[in-house]
């Protein structure tokens, strides 16, 4: 994945809560749009009534520019909504216009269970809703038609919305998990040297750098495997990869929690170690010598390997990373020339001198 792409992935969170502010941008058109239709519907038979739905109408369409415009936050434009259709329900009821009411009552309160509470919680509140409505609705239904038509419409109201709305969460659901894993899998491509499974130069250097700005002792190593072109030159690149696999997870597996292990080339690697120069020191020669005494198995073929390794401590003179990473690089250049398969330190001193 190219740099440039790292960091403008957006977040599974992210996306699923651009669902929501889009389904919060449709319900208040739909509101609009509903509440605009009843003006023209009750404003022959009550004026009062009219101006209210037109109210109504207006501030759902303010809501939703202020939305659009980031001029308001998603919460406070959700109790907005709730506030609007709620304030609607009541004024049909206050001036005699109960039909469908209770419907678009359970309708709302339903959807807004399951839109703010997940799915557990809207299942719940679903449940609560149809428990009372047997209990209030049904023994009058009994007694009348109208009644039972009015117990009909309401339980039909609240299972309808309640599987709706449990689709609709399920499916937000399922995609937060896909993209989280989809995510994770991009942040690894991203920060993971795709051969090694160690961190990728990138990633490396962006926790050195952390880690370089925090007090305390810090040691480089820069770990390069001694006559790699050979091998390949002579084993083929196929068995190169298994030695590059082979001693990246010697190198993982004998290093602890307090070292930071990259692939910074084609057969180079780096370890930061937060020891001083004595303990890392030895832990550079333990390294050498398991590598040493390993004999990379490819097939049939036996290949024997060595590395060398360039060892700065951090001093006065790195005032950055770069300065540590020179003077390791330069200790490793010094192993390479005085036989190869040694650990050389670096001197002490600045960096650039």
């Amino acid at each position: 994945m190219p740099e440039n792409c790292i960091g403008n992935t957006p977040d599974a969170k992210q996306l699923v809560d651009g669902d929501h502010l889009q389904v919060l941008r449709i319900c208040l058109v739909l509101t609009f749009v509903v509440c605009g239709g009843m003006v023209a519907l009750f404003w022959p038979q009550n004026a009062w009534l009219g101006f209210g739905m037109a109210v109504a109408s207006l501030s759902a369409l303010a809501v939703f520019v202020a939305l659009q415009y980031q001029r308001i936050a998603f919460l406070a434009a959700s109790i907005c909504m709730v506030t609007i259709v709620y304030g609607v329900i009541h004024l049909m009821a206050f001036f005699g216009k109960p039909d469908g009411i209770g419907a678009a009552y359970y309708f709302c309160t339903i959807l807004g269970a399951f839109f703010f509470l997940g799915i557990t919680g809207g299942i719940l509140y679903s449940m609560a809703c149809a428990v009372a409505v047997v209990l209030l609705y049904l023994p009058p239904a009994l007694l009348s038609v109208q009644a039972m038509n009015e117990f009909y419409v309401l339980l039909t109201s609240i299972t309808c919305t309640a599987i709706i709305a449990y689709y609709y969460e399920h499916a937000v659901a399922k995609r937060t998990y896909a993209l989280t894993k989809s995510l994770s899998k991009m942040d690894r491509l991203a920060n993971v040297d795709y051969l090694t499974g160690v961190s990728n130069r990138r990633h490396f250097f962006e926790q050195a750098k952390a880690l370089f700005e925090q007090p305390g002792s810090l040691s480089l190593i820069a770990l390069d495997i001694d006559d790699f072109k050979k091998i390949n030159d002579t084993h083929g690149h196929a068995c190169g990869d298994e030695v590059l696999v082979t001693i990246a997870r010697l190198l993982d597996h004998r290093l602890r929690d307090d070292a930071l292990l990259g692939r910074t080339g084609g057969e180079e690697f780096c370890i930061l170690l937060r020891v001083n120069r004595t303990i890392a020191h030895r832990r550079a020669e333990e390294l050498r010598s398991a590598i040493a005494s390993l004999s990379c198995r490819v097939g049939e073929q036996h290949i024997p390997v060595t590395v060398s390794q360039g060892l700065a401590t951090r001093g006065p003179g790195d005032e950055a990373l770069e300065h540590l990473m020179l003077r390791a690089d330069r200790a490793l250049y010094e192993a390479k020339h005085h036989g190869k398969n040694g650990v050389a330190l670096a001197k002490p001193g600045t960096a650039l001198a």
